[in-house]
C-alpha cells in the first residue's frame, strides 16, 4: 500500500486591513468614552473659590475657619437657601472677591434683609468703598492688633441717614463698619479678604472677624451656598453642614442607566465614523482665514505708512492703564467700579505695589511731543519699556 498523505495544515489567513481598522476604532472608541466619563465625573465636583473654608488658595477661608474650631467657636457651614433661614442672635458671614458662582438674588438679598432685621447679623466681605490716597499696603491699627489691608478703597461716610458705626479705620477713611438694621446688624469690608489664608501670619486679621463674629451668642454660619456647594439631603432630614459635595455624591444620584445609555451612543458614533466600506473619506482641507488678524495688519500697515506713531501711542497708553487697574485691584470684578483711575490714584498704588517711583509711570504715560513721528528703532524702545513697566513685581 502507498503511504497515504495527509493534507498540510491551512495556512493562516491574516486579518484584512478593514479589520484591522474597525478593532482599532472599537478600542479607541473605548480609551474615549472612559475618559470622557472621567472628565465628567472631574468636572463635576466642585471647584472652591475665593472666600469659601474649603479653599486651600491664598483666597480662601480654610485656615481661619480651623482657627476659629481651634479657639473651640462653633462655626457651621451654610449650604442651602437663604429663605430657610430662622431664629435670632446668629450671624452669617459671606466672602467673595470675584463673581460668585451663585450670587444673591434679590429675593435672595430681601430674605436675608428680614433675617437681620429679626435680630440677626450678616458679616459680608467684598470689594466696596471708593478709591482713596491711601497706601496699597497698610497696617491698620485695632484693639485686636494691626491688621494689614493691602487696597487703597475706603468707605467715607455718606449723608444718607444710616446708622454707622466704625470698626476698623485709618485716616483715610473706614475699612470695616456696621449699619444698624432693625433688631440687627449688616458689617461691611472694603476688602474680602481680611482673613483668607495668605494672611495666617497676621494675628491681627483673624482676630478682628473673629471678635465680629462672636457678637452674636447663637449658631455662627459661615455661607458656602454662594459659592456653590450644596446639601444633597431632604427638606425633612436632619441637615449636615459639615460635609461638601463629594464624586460620590455625584455618582449615588445619577441613573447608570442614563450614563449607559451615553456611552453607548458615543461607542456607536464612534464605529460608525470609522467604519467606511470604500475606504476614509477625504475632506478638502480649507485655509481658515482669520479676519480680525487681517484687519489688524491692514491697520497697521496703513498707519505705519502714514507715520501716526502718536495715534498707536495713545492706544497703547491706554491699553496699559487698562492691565495696570486690573492686576493692582483698582477694578476688581463686582466692585461696582467701572472708570479708570486717574493717572496720579494708578501710579500711586503701581509704586506701592513694585516699590518703583511713582513717577516713572507718570513720564510713561505723558510722552513728549518728539513721540509725533518716532522712528522704528525709537518705537520698539517705547513698546520695550511698556512691558518692563507691566511685568513689574506686584
Amino acid at each position: 500500500m502507498s503511504p497515504t498523505l495527509s493534507a498540510p495544515p491551512p495556512t493562516p489567513v491574516p486579518p484584512s486591513p478593514a479589520t484591522r481598522r474597525g478593532s482599532r476604532w472599537l478600542w479607541l472608541g473605548l480609551i474615549l468614552a472612559g475618559g470622557m466619563a472621567l472628565a465628567v465625573l472631574f468636572f463635576s465636583a466642585p471647584q472652591p473659590q475665593g472666600g469659601s473654608t474649603y479653599g486651600r488658595g491664598l483666597t480662601g477661608y480654610r485656615a481661619w475657619y480651623e482657627f476659629a474650631l481651634a479657639q473651640d467657636i462653633s462655626v457651621q457651614r451654610w449650604q442651602r437657601p437663604y429663605d430657610q433661614l430662622s431664629g435670632t442672635g446668629q450671624a452669617l458671614l459671606q466672602v467673595w472677591g470675584e463673581t460668585p458662582v451663585n450670587p444673591p438674588t434679590s429675593s435672595a438679598e430681601s430674605a436675608l434683609r428680614d433675617w437681620v432685621k429679626a435680630g440677626n447679623t450678616v458679616i459680608r466681605f467684598t470689594w466696596a468703598g471708593q478709591l482713596t490716597a491711601a497706601p496699597f499696603n497698610s497696617q491698620v491699627p485695632s484693639p485686636e492688633g494691626a491688621v494689614q489691608v493691602e487696597t487703597t478703597r475706603r468707605m467715607v461716610s455718606p449723608a444718607d441717614g444710616v446708622q454707622r458705626q466704625l470698626e476698623l479705620q485709618d485716616s483715610y477713611g473706614a475699612v470695616v463698619w456696621s449699619e444698624r438694621h432693625g433688631q440687627g446688624s449688616m458689617v461691611f469690608a472694603t476688602y474680602p479678604w481680611l482673613a483668607a489664608n495668605i494672611y495666617a501670619d497676621q494675628p491681627g486679621n483673624y482676630e478682628l472677624l473673629t471678635q465680629l463674629v462672636q457678637r452674636q451668642s447663637g449658631n455662627l454660619w459661615v455661607d458656602e451656598w454662594v459659592h456653590g456647594h450644596r446639601d444633597e439631603l431632604a427638606d425633612d432630614s436632619p441637615l449636615s453642614q459639615d460635609s461638601a459635595p463629594t464624586v460620590f455624591a455625584y455618582l449615588a444620584q445619577t441613573p447608570l442607566g442614563v450614563v449607559a445609555g451615553q456611552i453607548l451612543v458615543i461607542l456607536a458614533l464612534l464605529l460608525w465614523t470609522g467604519n467606511h466600506r470604500f475606504g476614509q473619506v477625504w475632506r478638502p482641507i480649507v485655509k481658515a482665514s482669520n479676519n480680525s488678524e487681517t484687519y489688524i495688519q491692514s491697520l497697521a500697515a496703513t498707519l505705519n505708512a502714514a507715520g501716526h506713531s502718536a495715534f498707536v501711542i495713545e492706544q497703547l497708553q491706554d491699553w496699559v492703564r487698562q492691565q495696570l487697574a486690573d492686576q493692582l485691584g483698582l477694578m476688581a470684578p463686582g466692585s461696582g467700579q467701572s472708570v479708570l483711575p486717574d493717572d496720579p490714584t494708578l501710579a500711586q498704588a503701581w509704586g506701592q505695589a513694585t516699590g518703583r517711583p511713582p513717577q516713572d509711570l507718570l513720564n510713561f504715560l505723558k510722552p513728549s511731543r518728539q513721540t509725533q513721528r518716532l522712528r522704528d528703532r525709537d518705537f520698539l524702545a517705547w513698546l520695550s519699556r511698556a512691558e518692563s513697566l507691566l511685568r513689574g513685581q506686584f
